[in-house]
């Protein structure tokens, strides 16, 4: 998922939603859908009805007489469980007339991230499709995530996370973000790699990976899909994503391992 927002409409109660996804193709989709917000058997507030996709023009550019809405693809309901999370269950059938269905937990994006209230409550989690830079070094010897130091760092903002969701298949069902920072390992001669780790959401240690190592290329900005995060190289220009292989059970550049360029969509 890339962006969620849900805003008061004009008609008393009536909420307006949007929802931005990437597909594999880095493509975007774009939902929407609008209705009452109404009390549950719960007394909680909550929303359901149909999910629409539309296709038009740009925002910058918007023209309502090119702005054609589909009939519903599915359903979506919202549970808003607190003043700072609710949950969103959601089924449609996508463009390539693929079912889509599943639960997604829902926080408030501020300051440029999402507040995911898994293992630290006020960790900022980029949302997938978000180009993030400009990432600080670990302090030296910060080699391993039992370190002091790695905990340290990520209180101190140095290690930036973006959002995915990829599931690391036949290995672990834990929630998984990735970490962006350069490390401190000398590696292939190069000391401050960039480094790109996936990691379990619920106690921020790597998953399958420790941290020394990194990329010998330099990465200058990440972003995140739903099969991993891609990596581009500002050397070369080029992209690479990072996705899980279920058949080895690790990450691997495209998944395979082998360094084949794909379209860079930033």
């Amino acid at each position: 998922m890339l962006r969620f927002s849900l805003a008061r409409g004009h008609q008393g109660n009536i909420k307006f939603g949007t929802w931005f996804l990437y597909g594999a193709n880095t493509q975007g989709t774009f939902l929407v859908f609008a209705g009452p917000l109404q009390k549950n058997a719960q007394g909680k507030d909550a929303y359901a009805g149909g999910l629409y996709r539309a296709h038009g023009p740009q925002p910058a550019t918007y023209d309502a007489a090119q702005f054609h809405p589909e009939a519903a693809v599915g359903t979506m309901s919202i549970v808003f469980d607190s003043a700072s999370s609710a949950t969103m269950t959601y089924s449609f059938t996508d463009e390539n007339s693929e079912v889509q269905a599943g639960e997604l937990q829902l926080y408030p994006y501020q300051f440029g991230c999402a507040l995911p209230g898994a293992w630290n409550g006020s960790l900022c989690v980029f949302p997938m499709g978000d180009k993030i830079g400009n990432v600080q070094q670990l302090p030296a010897g910060c080699d391993t995530f039992r370190d002091a130091c790695w905990k340290a760092a990520i209180a101190a903002g140095t290690v930036k996370f973006i959002a995915t969701s990829a599931m690391m298949t036949g290995y672990s069902n834990r929630p998984v973000v990735f970490a962006y920072f350069k490390n401190t390992t000398a590696a292939s001669g190069v000391t401050g790699l960039w480094n790109s780790l996936p990691v379990y959401a619920d106690d921020a240690s790597p998953a399958a990976y420790d941290i020394g190592g990194g990329f010998a290329s330099q990465i200058d900005r990440v972003y995140g899909t739903p099969n991993g995060i891609i990596l581009h190289d500002a050397s070369s220009g080029l992209c690479f994503e990072l996705a899980w292989n279920a058949t080895s059970l690790t990450w691997a550049i495209n998944g395979t391992g082998i360094s084949t360029p794909i379209p860079c969509s930033q």
